[in-house]
């Protein structure tokens, strides 16, 4: 270790007295921040995967101007037969010579953390990605640096060292791109992949370190390393058959331990919601399965090799499920295209097939693709028809808490007082939620009692609620029912931006549950969507202030309905409030706010909703709440009043029930819950149907009522967001210089810096 140490030492002071050490830190570093600041603000996401995506092709030239030197400028310039006569073994000095080129790449990486530090100062950064991309970034160097230094102990010539390793790592780095794979022969495609150094950086640059990758690169580099061993052995020895011999036995033994660790790995995921690793709340949902739940998955045997890994990604989260369920998770895979009764089973499942277009040798084919699966537990079953690797847990999780409940969760949608149509008009989130649970209509007839079973109540702008509605809607909460109510406070024509009051008639009611609805509209100037207003034969997109977009800052970053929410848009909402004096006993929580450059207008008299192109001079600006949840055990508005007649049996109906005993009414609920939004449109097919932020909004509230957080957070890890906040111009010009001009200047100066003290170091000593 000692000589390995000294030998270290002394290529690392060489590098710093060589030019060629501040031209790489210099590019490197400038060239990586302009490549990716450059698009940074305009993605408005702090994701730092694509400054790491640049740093590979950046190797291909740089490491390889590193390497060249290592062994050819000593044969070049004769001083290899002084550091032959260095006390100390060829394998030594190849090690010293290697660690330093390593220790300089490590040095260049610090240097480089200027742009996770910038962004970082401009939202929020998951630095777990930043670490495994650092790892990945020094293994897949260090491996081009094996290369770059067996080549250039073949050659004296620097210029040809740098050429041959530049085409080398090339090749070997783009082995394990699509842009190959799908060139090639589907039987190599496996075996061209795994070799691929490139392939292996895309899955720690994701945040996840998988010790098959790392064992990869470490066996690269002690092959490359032998190698370049026995090519100064050779030239001094010439014991050439010995060398070629020990070579081919080491490659078998490589060989043979990346073959075990395929099968046998582990996966640190860094990621800061643990993206890539099966969650606390599917462990937890898995290891309270009272039976045998069984997977059948449907996976065609002819899968296109281009794709391979992401279904090697599925089957990896299987085992995982397995695992952690203590095998009451039994998988069996199945090629539907075996036979055609096997076949039939799947299309009897619902399980369709699909015809991506791959490239096969030298043509491009539609590939008939089987890729789903159906999980069955006693006499129940559920299917995922064609899984999608980016919401594959959160769908397969709710596919077991669905089969295996006892009972199936059922949502109700109030009818009968003009809300929306259930098909015309919530067709996106009624389907959403069908995949989960039972969704059905729920109208309230004359006297009749709301279903106690239901799991959870939604009203959607409704218009005109009777006395005796309230009453059955009061005695549901009070039997521990959960109600959403989504109420529009303004009515706004199809035909005519202008705002009048819709009379729901739920005032008083929510009111004395602690919820006040205000009659007004809220026009939100520093986050609005977009509407479309014809000019002429022009179509044009302006910004419309009453269509409020809440923000994640803008959210209740502790409630789990809205903590990894990004943005929903809330058209023509009003404020609501929290009325503490009816609040005792009860936790209420504000879940969505607007900015604070928000306004709010009566529309008691009417309100012109027109756009507006500029912010008003002289406006009263605030921040509105317009979401609001109230857990507790709620008092019956009707525990002190009357109970209200139902009205006279239209035409045709029979008599209605009797009124209800004064005596029966329930007085005080058991503990649950309400959620009140002043808006029910965010969900409509206009918008619910086309944002998916909305729908995961509404699904979200639904399965906390419903079930509480687990499934919420399982989905929450796919759609947490990172945007960037408001960066003023000179901030973002400053960002940029500092990285991309100003760490390269400061490496610049220290290089002229230290050239200057060694000179005069030199002309004192004369």
């Amino acid at each position: 270790m000692h000589n390995i140490f000294t030998i270290l030492k002394k290529e690392l002071k060489a590098y710093f007295y060589s030019p060629i050490a501040y031209i790489f830190l210099t590019l490197f570093l400038g060239l990586s921040s302009w490549l990716y600041l450059n698009t940074l603000f305009e993605s408005g996401q702090t994701d730092i995967r694509m400054y790491f995506f640049y740093y590979p092709w950046i190797f291909l030239f740089f490491i390889p101007a590193l390497a060249m030197r290592l062994w050819s400028e000593e044969k070049n310039t004769g001083t290899i037969e002084l550091l032959m006569s260095f006390p100390a073994r060829t394998y030594e000095l190849v090690l010293g010579k290697f660690f330093a080129g390593v220790a300089f790449l490590v040095m260049a990486f610090v240097l480089s953390l200027t742009v996770a530090f910038s962004v970082s100062s401009i939202g929020s950064l998951d630095w777990g990605p930043v670490i495994s991309s650092y790892v990945g970034a020094t293994l897949i160097g260090a491996s081009f640096l094996s290369l770059g230094g067996f080549m250039s102990a073949l050659t004296r010539n620097q210029i040809i060292a740098f050429l041959i390793t530049v085409v080398t790592a090339f090749i070997l780095f783009l082995a394990g791109t699509p842009f190959l794979l799908k060139m090639l022969p589907a039987s190599i495609v496996p075996f061209v992949q795994f070799l691929g150094l490139g392939g292996h950086f895309d899955t720690i640059s994701k945040g996840v370190i998988d010790s098959r990758d790392v064992i990869y690169y470490v066996s690269f580099m002690v092959f490359m390393l032998y190698l370049n061993t026995a090519a100064i052995e050779n030239q001094r020895w010439k014991h050439k058959l010995g060398s070629s011999l020990v070579a081919v036995i080491l490659l078998i033994a490589l060989a043979f331990i990346n073959i075990i660790s395929v099968k046998v790995f582990i996966r640190t995921d860094l990621t800061e919601d643990k993206l890539y690793t099966v969650s606390d709340s599917t462990k937890k949902i898995l290891a309270n399965l009272d039976d045998i739940v069984n997977i059948k998955a449907f996976f065609s045997d002819n899968f296109p090799e281009q794709i391979t890994h992401i279904r090697r990604q599925i089957e990896d989260t299987l085992n995982e499920y397995r695992a952690y369920s203590g095998n009451k998770i039994q998988i069996e895979y199945i090629d539907p295209l075996t036979d055609e009764e096997t076949e039939k089973k799947a299309m009897d499942l619902q399980i369709q097939p699909q015809t991506p277009q791959v490239r096969q040798k030298a043509e491009v084919k539609a590939v008939k693709l089987y890729f789903g699966l159906a999980v069955f537990y006693t006499d129940k079953h559920e299917v995922i028809p064609f899984i999608n690797p980016s919401t594959f847990e959160y769908e397969l999780t709710s596919a077991i808490v669905k089969v295996s409940a006892e009972k199936e969760r059922t949502v109700g949608f109030l009818t009968g007082h003009t809300e929306p149509d259930m098909q015309k008009d919530l067709g996106a989130v009624c389907d959403a939620l069908s995949r989960q649970m039972k969704v059905e209509p729920v109208e309230i007839k004359s006297g009749t009692p709301i279903d106690k079973t239901l799991s959870a109540l939604v009203i959607a702008s409704p218009a005109n609620i009777t006395d005796t509605d309230k009453f059955a809607i009061d005695q549901y909460i009070m039997s521990g029912g959960k109600v959403l109510f989504f109420v529009n406070a303004v009515q706004v024509p199809e035909d005519m931006p202008y705002g009048t009051p819709r009379k729901h008639n739920l005032g008083d009611l929510l009111e004395h549950y602690g919820v006040k609805i205000n009659t007004d509209v809220i026009a939100d100037y520093e986050y609005q969507g977009q509407v479309q207003t014809r000019q002429g034969n022009f179509v044009m997109s302006q910004p419309y202030v009453y269509f409020v977009v809440a923000v994640n800052k803008n959210m209740n970053h502790d409630h789990p309905v809205t903590n990894k929410m990004n943005e929903v848009i809330f058209p023509w909402v009003s404020s609501v409030e929290l009325v503490q004096g009816k609040l005792a006993g009860k936790k209420a929580v504000e879940l969505v706010k607007t900015s604070t450059n928000s306004s709010a207008a009566s529309v008691s008299n009417g309100v012109d909703l027109q756009p507006k192109m500029e912010m008003p001079q002289g406006s009263n600006f605030s921040q509105y709440t317009i979401a609001v949840a109230v857990t507790g055990e709620f008092d019956s508005f009707y525990a002190n009043k009357p109970i209200p007649m139902p009205p006279p049996p239209k035409e045709g109906e029979g008599p209605p029930p009797p009124p209800s005993d004064p005596n029966s009414i329930i007085k005080k609920s058991p503990e649950t819950a309400i959620v009140v939004v002043g808006d029910s449109d965010f969900i409509t097919d206009n918008f619910g149907g086309r944002s998916k932020s909305n729908q995961i909004f509404f699904q979200n509230l639904i399965d906390w009522l419903t079930m509480g957080e687990d499934l919420i957070k399982i989905r929450s890890r796919e759609t947490a967001a990172r945007p960037i906040e408001e960066v003023s111009d000179s901030k973002k010009f400053f960002l940029k210089a500092a990285s991309i001009a100003g760490m390269p200047l400061l490496v610049i100066i220290f290089g002229i810096t230290l050239a200057l003290v060694r000179r005069a170091k030199r002309y004192s000593m004369m």
